[in-house]
């Protein structure tokens, strides 16, 4: 019984190393996806950021932006559209890149 329960406890000792090394791998992980992220927007051109920015941090609808900016509706859903394929193709070997983003940016 003696013998069980330590190996149990070592088990267990094990799991929790093992978590805890994989926080801090997913922490490094996710910094990295932030600065690539941010490095993606940076990198778009002015107009396609500009409506990035108002829908996604200022929470603005394209209407809303479209009467700011003085262009179409569909100008801004064309922006849109680019940004996204943008960030897209920039992520394209990180298959959990969406999840973050919708994490990262709820309105997204």
């Amino acid at each position: 019984y003696r013998k069980i329960k330590r190996r149990e406890h070592l088990l267990d000792d094990f799991k929790e190393k093992a978590l805890r090394d994989s926080i801090v791998e997913d922490n490094e992980q996710l910094n990295n996806r932030i600065k690539k992220l941010k490095e993606l927007i940076d990198n778009l051109p002015p107009t396609c950021k500009k409506v990035l920015e108002l829908n996604k941090l200022y929470g603005l609808k394209y209407d809303e932006i479209a009467k700011r900016l003085n262009i179409s509706k569909k100008t801004v859903e064309s922006h849109m559209s680019t940004a996204f394929k943008k960030i897209r193709k920039g992520f394209d070997n990180d298959k959990l890149i969406m999840f973050f983003i919708y994490n990262l940016f709820p309105r997204f």
